[in-house]
């Protein structure tokens, strides 16, 4: 009964047999079709090509635009991807100045928050997610709807290169 818009790999799918690939494809993406429903599937390194899968990058992104979408996985905290104590959170201008970079070369970002084992999302996580949303609120039609830049790179803020876990950048 359940009907994911994502499904996520996170990496070793050689572990897997082609023949499990396929039809787990093609069982995913004929579902989707009877659902009446746009899908995605995600993996690292090229497991699968261009125009079945989008590449994820782990806490990285390109450090070019793309002709290709691609997706980030990133975290609202420092580090961890779970609620631990003493969790550092980053600031809603980190994450918005990332976001931007993402969505101008094409890109599109997974944000992970981080609830307390009750679900009970802790109040410097959710202030960042809604100053994210006030940021929206009065530059969304600069994300929404949009295409990537036809060029890319001005001044000193470029990316060293692309990948996983390339860091933040100042702008």
């Amino acid at each position: 009964k359940y009907q994911p818009d994502l499904i996520w790999f996170d990496g070793q799918m050689e572990q897997i047999p082609e023949p499990t690939h396929l039809r787990f494809l093609a069982y995913y993406f004929n579902r989707a079709r009877e659902w009446g429903r746009d899908v995605m599937v995600t993996t690292k390194g090229h497991d699968y090509p261009p125009e079945v899968a989008v590449e994820d990058f782990e806490k990285g992104r390109t450090s070019e635009l793309t002709d290709f979408e691609w997706l980030t996985d990133d975290t609202i905290s420092m580090g961890s991807w779970c609620y631990t104590q003493d969790l550092q959170i980053k600031s809603a201008t980190t994450v918005i100045h990332d976001f931007i970079d993402i969505v101008s070369k094409n890109g599109c970002l997974l944000l992970n928050i981080s609830p307390m084992a009750n679900g009970v999302i802790p109040d410097d996580q959710r202030d960042v997610l809604l100053a994210i949303g006030e940021w929206l609120k009065q530059n969304g039609e600069a994300i929404y709807e949009t295409r990537p830049w036809l060029a890319y790179g001005e001044g000193p803020t470029r990316l060293a290169k692309s990948g996983h876990f390339v860091g933040h950048m100042d702008y």
